[in-house]
């Protein structure tokens, strides 16, 4: 049960309402935060519900904000450990701006064929050039936080870039 994203009708996502839930589930919501820039995000259903069990042909969104100008990145890794990243069509992001995506003409969709608990990471960088690299279709990538987090500590370093990412986890279940 991966995310995917079919061309299909956008989503119609009604702001505010969006806005009011992530405001009043960001303080229960569980934050990884691995650099300087907060990152928090809830997974939504059409209808703007908090969701974390999906089944295959569920769509979502994500309503992410981070307390830091900065360019975010959103991968996955299915129960199976493959990673996989979810298209952005513009990935830079207003301090305490929260924003929905999918930002463009498509839908986040499950899909069948891998069942079981599943993570997508919000990445978020003071540049594009700090975010992970996207992955292609299935790509496994053992390690693939550890590693994430290695690359962009080293760079942090030499460049005083600021990173965070925030985790989702979610289950995906036979209907």
């Amino acid at each position: 049960g991966r995310c995917r994203n079919p061309k299909r009708s956008p989503c119609r996502c009604k702001q505010n309402a969006a806005e009011d839930r992530f405001s009043s589930c960001t303080s229960t919501s569980s934050a990884a935060v691995t650099g300087t820039i907060d990152v928090i995000a809830v997974m939504l259903d059409p209808e703007n519900n908090l969701v974390d069990i999906l089944y295959p042909g569920d769509t979502v969104k994500f309503l992410v904000s981070t307390d830091k100008d900065a360019y975010i990145a959103i991968i996955g890794i299915d129960a199976k450990g493959n990673q996989y990243s979810l298209p952005v069509k513009d990935n830079f992001l207003k301090a305490d701006m929260p924003r929905t995506f999918p930002d463009d003409d498509v839908d986040y969709q499950v899909v069948d064929g891998v069942f079981g608990s599943e993570h997508l990471f919000i990445f978020a960088a003071s540049t594009s050039e700090g975010l992970p690299k996207p992955v292609s279709e299935g790509a496994y990538q053992p390690n693939t936080v550890l590693n994430a987090a290695r690359g962009m500590v080293a760079v942090a370093k030499r460049k005083k870039l600021e990173t965070g990412v925030f985790v989702i986890p979610y289950t995906v279940m036979k209907r």
